[in-house]
């Protein structure tokens, strides 16, 4: 979500990705619609873990600036997700649609997690996915990782670089570590030419309205990277908007409420199509919900995933979303994250609305 374009490996050229691609809005819509009609999901995020190895000052969760947002009455405690859990979130999807992607990743580095390369064999086997991605800032992506994690089976790795600046990488990241990341890819590339891997890879960059900086980072990162991966078709370089979400800036904060209203405009299509576990357990319908001021909740409660999609809360929050109404629902207040489906959302409310009712009147199955 969010994605404004990318370089590809084969033709080296921009292509507007799928999240703002018109001629793929339309589907992805109509997907939307039918998942929650039939109380399905098009995505499933799994926080393998909520502790990172970076404080990226951007980050709602690690980063290091003041917030405008008071402390929720959940809170988020910085851990691993067991093995033991993630079993069992996989054994609670059986019987439902199988998910276009399956994201193992939250608001901490994956990593991190010493189970991981077998929580991506375990999900791969029960093939409650189409893909397997991974979002990872390249610290730990050893090329002996990498192609552990290629074996077990994750699809599509993106890779948060972001910055090519060492020293501005320490001071945005906090860590000096650029060069290690970039060592690494270096060398997970290498890999995928020589043992010819069908695996797909993002290098992302950010692009954020407030100046020039990143634009020129993801410039010189493209010029970096541009020969290595030249006749690699899947992999490529990928411009992510830096967006404002949960964790905005109270400065900024109460400048748009001197303005007289919410930084956010339209609907988000992520509570319509999305599902995000927590490393405790905790259910939310947002992947930037740091706060767990969504959660609607807890998979170890429930005897099967499908249960949280008929919650009266989740309900509120997409009737809230579609009409504008962001005052119950702080997170969303100040985050403008957005795809081409938000849009879309707005001016087909009344159908959206109409799919709300009729799925509210359905039973769990």
């Amino acid at each position: 979500m969010g994605n404004i374009e990318s370089i590809d490996g084969q033709n080296s050229k921009l292509m507007q990705s799928d999240a703002c691609n018109p001629e793929r809005i339309a589907e992805r819509f109509a997907h939307i619609c039918a998942a929650v009609k039939n109380h399905q999901l098009l995505t499933l995020n799994i926080e393998v873990t909520s502790i990172c190895n970076l404080r990226c000052a951007f980050c709602g969760m690690h980063g290091r600036k003041e917030t405008a947002n008071k402390k929720s009455e959940n809170e988020k405690i910085k851990k691993h997700m067991s093995l033991e859990l993630f079993k069992d979130i996989v054994k609670k999807c059986h019987g439902m649609s199988r998910f276009k992607a399956l994201f193992l990743h939250g608001l901490g580095e994956p990593l991190l997690n010493p189970h991981l390369v077998e929580m991506v064999r375990i999900a791969r086997m029960a093939g409650i996915a189409e893909s397997i991605i991974l979002i990872t800032n390249g610290v730990l992506l050893k090329s002996e990782l990498f192609k552990a994690l290629v074996d077990a089976g994750v699809d599509v790795f993106r890779i948060s670089l972001d910055i090519i600046d060492p020293d501005m990488y320490c001071r945005i990241k906090g860590a000096d570590l650029c060069e290690n990341v970039i060592k690494n890819i270096d060398a997970c590339l290498t890999m995928i030419k020589m043992e010819s891997l069908e695996i797909s890879m993002s290098i992302e960059c950010k692009q954020s309205d407030a100046g020039e900086y990143y634009s020129r980072q993801t410039r010189e990162i493209s010029k970096y990277f541009l020969d290595k991966i030249s006749g690699l078709p899947k992999v490529n370089i990928r411009v992510v908007k830096l967006f404002n979400w949960n964790e905005r800036d109270a400065q900024l904060v109460a400048i748009e409420e001197m303005k007289g209203g919410f930084l956010r405009k339209l609907p988000c299509e992520q509570p319509f199509c999305i599902m995000m576990i927590h490393s405790d357990g905790d259910v939310s319908p947002c992947c930037c919900d740091a706060k767990k001021e969504l959660i609607i909740g807890n998979i170890s409660s429930a005897d099967h995933l499908r249960k949280f999609l008929f919650s009266e809360k989740l309900a509120e929050i997409r009737k809230s979303l579609l009409m504008q109404d962001y005052r119950g629902i702080l997170v969303c207040q100040y985050c403008d994250s957005n795809s081409g489906v938000d849009d879309v959302l707005l001016k087909n409310r009344e159908l959206a609305l109409e799919i709300l009712c009729q799925a509210s009147c359905g039973e769990i199955a």
